[in-house]
């Protein structure tokens, strides 16, 4: 008896691309940071400047993946106030407030753990809180949004 041929399995299947969703808040002291984030590919999302202290960014994401995100616009001679003795009572920054990749939260926790920032002169921190020009970088280095997720999240050992 002949196994029946399944004609599919040689047409390339169309990725459908995830979808990330990050809340941003900035520091809005004598204006704000612009703010670009790009995949291997294209630009997904740009913001030269907002009035707002809350921006949300959600964008389709196709896995995997490396985002960069570049951080401009801060002159640190003129954008953090200072007190008498020394501390910031007023700044332009950008931080992540929450991230969920297909609907599901991303860690504050997780967060510090893998997204790579680098200030302008500067050793790479792991950071989501942003106040100097830079580049930070992070890497969705699975095929699909639940294999990112189990593997951060340690789960499954995945590292097979």
């Amino acid at each position: 008896m002949q196994k029946p041929v399944n004609k599919l399995s040689n047409i390339a299947q169309p990725m459908i691309p995830s979808k990330l969703t990050i809340n941003f808040r900035f520091g809005l002291y004598n204006g704000s940071m612009s703010l670009r984030i790009s995949d291997k590919d294209k630009e997904l999302f740009y913001l030269s400047s907002t009035d707002k202290e809350l921006v949300c960014a959600e964008f389709p994401l196709e896995l995997p993946n490396i985002l960069v995100f570049e951080i401009e616009g801060k002159n640190p001679k003129t954008d953090t106030k200072l007190s008498s003795d020394g501390q910031v009572i007023a700044d332009k920054f950008i931080q992540i407030q929450s991230m969920s990749l297909d609907l599901i939260p991303v860690s504050e926790q997780l967060l510090f753990k893998i997204l790579k920032y680098t200030p302008a002169n500067q050793d790479t921190t792991f950071n989501t809180y942003w106040a100097f020009n830079g580049v930070a970088e992070l890497d969705f280095n699975e095929q699909t949004a639940v294999r990112w997720h189990l593997r951060n999240n340690n789960v499954f050992n995945l590292n097979v």
